[in-house]
């Protein structure tokens, strides 16, 4: 640099010139890797920042064309100010554009459920999938969980049980030496919480896990009065051991905010107020969130190696008509599909790929490029927004009161 010893490049204008050229050479960075991929999934959510503003954090997920890693990464973060559906849409589509990236190829979205982007009519989602169809969305799966945990807390008494929990947790969270007795306890009783559990980021996986949950809830349900009364034995004799007696609610003649189901036993009460009603609500909100895009996910896993050995084209079918128009003809993806589980026919079972990225890297593109495509479509859809939710530290970060009233 040509400037003299005393020069200390402390002035806001050369900071801010040094920020936006730092994030102008990562963005570049980021888009060209996003174009070797071509395909890609979009992440969003808002917050506030300091100067209370509105700020739409934007992140894209890809598979890195060299690695074969799924790479989630922050390009960046714009303001907003008509925060709406289809001025979120917007927003998303603009900056988008302006990075330099095809919205043709946008394979997927992911939102934490909020209703302004979660409405089917004005929802970010449906008003981008107006202009890249093949776009679809699929809700944040983390929210989603807590979110089907909430809607069962309209029943009063699974919403007071939660207030409890709330207050448990409060009073032990605001002491650290209350959540070292209790993280001591835990460990006591349930020692393999220790133990470091390997979370996918696959939703074809996430899928599966909830259709197994959907699949042991509706046997419940079904059998309710058999796997109730196991549970109630166990909840009395913990009740017994806690000095804890067992009653039923006062009820009176007008009388509404309580659930008045008819009961001949404290058993019976329990059952038909509390334990059915929550497992109706909580399997219907499962079944809402998670399975609106279950039938493409689940026909598009069928290209792994893993269960294509079982199966035949037709359970391809559904992926491959709505992915369509990045493949070839029906008859060439339908031949590629024989010789690919004709591949994996000959090896053992166990030690067949079982995810998208490991089967990628077995995947030779020039020989079989559309279950090239399909695998890499496979990989690119979201599962959660806890990436662009981690960006808000780095905004935090960036817009610091310091640098706002500079």
């Amino acid at each position: 640099m040509n400037s003299g010893g005393r020069s200390m490049h402390t002035s806001a204008f050369i900071q801010n010139e040094l920020i936006n050229t730092f994030g102008h050479l990562i963005q570049s960075q980021i888009v060209r890797n996003v174009r070797k991929s071509i395909y890609y999934s979009v992440l969003a959510d808002e917050t506030t920042d300091i100067s209370q503003i509105k700020q739409f954090s934007l992140c894209v997920r890809y598979v890195e064309d060299q690695s074969y890693k799924i790479r989630e990464d922050f390009p960046t973060c714009v303001p907003v100010y008509d925060v709406t559906g289809e001025g979120l849409a917007n927003t998303v589509l603009e900056t988008l554009s302006i990075l330099g990236l095809d919205l043709k190829k946008m394979r997927g979205q992911g939102y934490d459920g909020a209703a302004t982007v979660r409405g089917q009519f004005r929802g970010v989602q449906a008003s981008i999938k107006e202009k890249p169809p093949l776009a679809l969305y699929t809700h944040c799966s983390s929210h989603g969980l807590n979110l089907c945990l909430s809607n069962a807390s309209n029943i009063p008494s699974i919403r007071n049980c939660m207030d409890v929990i709330k207050e448990v947790y409060r009073f032990f969270h605001m002491s650290a030496k209350r959540t070292e007795i209790l993280k001591s306890m835990i460990s006591d009783c349930c020692p393999e919480q220790n133990k470091k559990k390997h979370i996918s980021l696959y939703l074809s996986q996430v899928i599966a896990n909830v259709t197994s949950v959907l699949d042991l809830l509706s046997k419940q349900r079904v059998n309710a009065n058999d796997s109730f009364k196991t549970l109630y034995a166990q909840v009395k004799e913990i009740a017994a051991k806690l000095d804890i007696k067992e009653e039923i609610p006062r009820v009176c003649r007008l009388q509404t905010a309580h659930n008045n189901v008819p009961y001949s036993t404290e058993e019976e009460y329990y059952r038909r107020a509390v334990y059915v009603p929550y497992l109706d609500d909580f399997c219907n909100s499962l079944k809402e969130r998670f399975e609106s895009h279950k039938e493409t996910v689940a026909s598009l896993e069928h290209i792994l190696p893993e269960f294509c050995t079982k199966t035949d084209f037709y359970s391809l079918e559904a992926a491959f008509n709505f992915y369509e128009e990045d493949l070839s003809h029906k008859e060439v993806v339908q031949s590629e599909f024989r010789l690919w589980k004709e591949k994996w026919s000959q090896k053992n079972s166990e030690n067949l790929p079982k995810t998208a990225i490991s089967s990628l890297e077995k995947c030779d593109k020039i020989f079989f490029p559309n279950i090239y495509i399909l695998l890499k479509l496979l990989a690119v859809l979201p599962v959660s927004v806890v990436t662009v939710e981690r960006s808000f530290s780095s905004l935090r970060r960036l817009k610091t009161y310091l640098r706002n009233t500079t």
